[in-house]
């Protein structure tokens, strides 16, 4: 079997669409949940892809997609239904997928819809906020981890 590594792309209409280095256009066209603007990641191993994204009514989304059907595989719970903005998130050691909204870090396992933890990064911070994970770091969900919110 022939590994084929595609491109992907996303628009603020929601559509996701994959591409190869052919310049022969897209080679399929996904609808993000939502029809949401998403950013997409693989997990660290690049065998999962996941999108997040909020829609114009600010319905936020976080999902892995089945890439050989180019279906949703599974949705996350505990987003805001309402957020302010476009949810961040990224996936560190294969195994936990974080997603910051309504000014709190949200924690999932990569294996479980449901919410694993959350913590408030203070919502009286200025400026934007992104969020990113450091791969080296090992993450202990039993913990607060209060300092690991940099602003």
């Amino acid at each position: 079997m022939k590994l084929v590594h595609f491109i992907f792309s996303t628009a603020t209409d929601g559509k996701i669409k994959a591409w190869l280095y052919d310049n022969m256009g897209s080679r399929v066209d996904y609808d993000a949940p939502g029809h949401s603007s998403t950013t997409m990641s693989y997990s660290a191993d690049g065998t999962r892809l996941f999108s997040c994204g909020t829609n114009k009514e600010g319905e936020s989304f976080l999902v892995e997609w089945n890439e050989s059907e180019g279906a949703v595989k599974r949705t996350y719970h505990g987003l805001g239904k309402r957020s302010v903005g476009v949810v961040q998130f990224d996936t560190t050691k294969n195994r936990f997928l974080a997603a910051g909204d309504e000014f709190t870090i949200k924690f999932w396992d990569m294996d479980n819809t449901s919410l694993l933890t959350s913590i408030d990064a203070d919502a009286n911070a200025e400026g934007i906020r992104l969020l990113r994970t450091l791969e080296n770091r090992t993450f202990d969900a039993s913990r607060v981890a209060s300092a690991a919110a940099v602003k």
